[in-house]
């Protein structure tokens, strides 16, 4: 079976619209983009060869996610060296009382959100999901790192998939 990844990112807004017409119903005014995703593979012109899944729980408030040994319970280590970061969503879990810092590493960063001056904070419960479509620069020995902070022993989802 081969490697494939499926995403979707849909926002649908339905707004009600009181027309004020006698014979006519009021009307459903949609805003949308309508469904944003596609299927990736090894194959697929934004191509994916290593995924990478995790709860990462910091301790005492940090953690660093290196890209070149990425840990996986009962799975092989992941070294994305070459490849580049392709589609990411991380959550802050509900159950989390603080916010979650996601940033370029201080040592080796990987510009993550495309500069080094980027960044994001979650709430918990909210979601950041990211297609980079071929945008961000390959894992290397000197650019591979991404912080994550919050105030102390906080849980990030984390799925990513490199290619």
């Amino acid at each position: 079976m081969a490697l494939s990844l499926r995403y979707d990112m849909n926002l649908k807004i339905t707004d009600p619209y009181a027309l004020g017409l006698d014979n006519v119903e009021d009307a459903n005014l949609i805003h949308t983009l309508g469904t944003i995703g596609g299927t990736l593979s090894s194959n697929s012109s934004v191509p994916i060869t290593k995924p990478w899944s995790d709860n990462v729980a910091m301790t005492a408030g940090a953690v660093t996610l290196d890209f070149t040994a990425l840990d996986q319970v009962n799975l092989p280590v992941v070294n994305a060296t070459g490849l580049k970061l392709q589609l990411f969503i991380f959550r802050n879990l509900s159950a989390n009382s603080n916010t979650i810092t996601i940033k370029d590493g201080a040592t080796n960063g990987y510009d993550i959100f495309g500069d080094s001056s980027g960044q994001i904070t979650l709430n918990p419960g909210e979601v950041e999901m990211r297609f980079c479509n071929e945008s961000l620069e390959d894992v290397s020995a000197t650019v591979k790192t991404i912080d994550i902070t919050g105030t102390g022993t906080e849980t990030l989802e984390v799925v990513m998939a490199f290619g």
